[in-house]
C-alpha cells in the first residue's frame, strides 16, 4: 500500500459482487476506505487533489475477509 493515505484508481471496471458497472470508473480510496466513484468521462480532477496515482485500468472488486 502506498504511504500517502488517499489513493486514485483510473479507468477500473468496478464489480459490485453481481455484476460490472456499465462504465469505467475513477475511484478515490482514502485510509484504506473508498471515498468515492465517478464515472472516468465526468471526473473533474480538483477531485484528486492531495492522492497519489495508485493504478489504471483493471477490475475492482470489493474485498473478502
Amino acid at each position: 500500500m502506498h504511504s500517502n493515505s488517499k489513493q486514485l484508481w483510473r479507468d477500473v471496471q468496478v464489480f459490485d459482487g453481481q455484476a460490472l458497472l456499465d462504465e469505467a470508473m475513477t475511484v478515490r480510496v482514502d485510509d484504506g476506505r473508498v471515498a468515492g466513484m465517478w464515472p472516468s468521462r465526468a471526473f473533474a480532477e480538483a477531485d484528486a487533489q492531495g492522492a497519489v496515482e495508485a493504478g489504471q485500468g483493471g477490475v475492482m472488486t470489493p474485498g473478502l475477509v
